[in-house]
């Protein structure tokens, strides 16, 4: 008998708070859409929220692998750089030998977006005259336009320029070996940055050229950025 009383003891107060819960319920919406301003922000700040339907579907069966970085530039179009090789082969069955099925294979790893999420541009990948790291690692459009892409495997101490349509414009690289690039925001870095220098070649001079650095240790970053945007 005392457990059983113990049983409708717990179920009224759960009731209780249940009823409590839904007298308060109302107050707390009214309150929060009170706050709320359609199309970005509430007071305080912007909202954000995941939109599934964002970017549309890409074509030729294209999907991402890992995305490495998200850039957008004067125009507001929305650039993003991946990694076409976290692909699983069950996720890009259809590039296998044979084809394991007929979706997907993986797309360009630099990609132009417009802002509802239409595709614009795609491009990337290894191509003559320079080099492409092994792993993706972020994105940068500088005021002109040009894109940088970086990298962070152990042998990625490269940072690369092309125009907006893909061409091959100028490729940096620090010797320190294990030296590793960024390329985001406003800044492009390379880390390590300071080794006996900086080698550089462009589309116009494809041999490669040193220039010293001035940073005091091989644990610092220097931020390229004034001198290559």
């Amino acid at each position: 008998m005392f457990s059983i009383h113990r049983i409708f003891v717990a179920a009224g107060a759960l009731s209780a708070l249940w009823l409590t819960g839904c007298a308060q319920a109302p107050m707390h919406a009214a309150a929060h859409d009170h706050g709320r301003v359609e199309g970005a922000t509430v007071a305080g700040g912007p909202r954000y929220a995941v939109d599934a339907t964002w970017p549309k579907p890409l074509p030729n069966n294209w999907i991402l692998g890992q995305v490495a970085g998200i850039a957008v530039d004067k125009n507001d179009t929305i650039w993003m750089i991946h990694r076409p090789l976290t692909l699983t082969d069950d996720e890009k069955g259809s590039t296998l030998t044979p084809p394991r099925s007929k979706c997907c294979s993986a797309a360009p790893p630099v990609l132009q977006f417009d802002r509802v999420g239409n595709l614009l541009r795609s491009w990337g990948g290894k191509g003559a005259g320079f080099d492409w790291p092994a792993n993706e690692h972020g994105i940068y459009v500088d005021p002109k336009g040009d894109v940088w892409v970086g990298g962070n495997a152990a042998e990625d101490g490269m940072l690369l320029k092309f125009t907006p349509d893909g061409k091959f414009l100028m490729q940096m690289n620090s010797t320190w070996p294990t030296a590793t690039a960024t390329a985001a925001s406003s800044c492009l870095t390379l880390r390590p940055a300071r080794t006996s220098g900086i080698g550089a070649r462009t589309a116009k001079n494809p041999k490669t050229e040193n220039f010293p650095t001035t940073t005091p240790s091989h644990n610092s970053s220097e931020c390229l950025c004034t001198a290559c945007a």
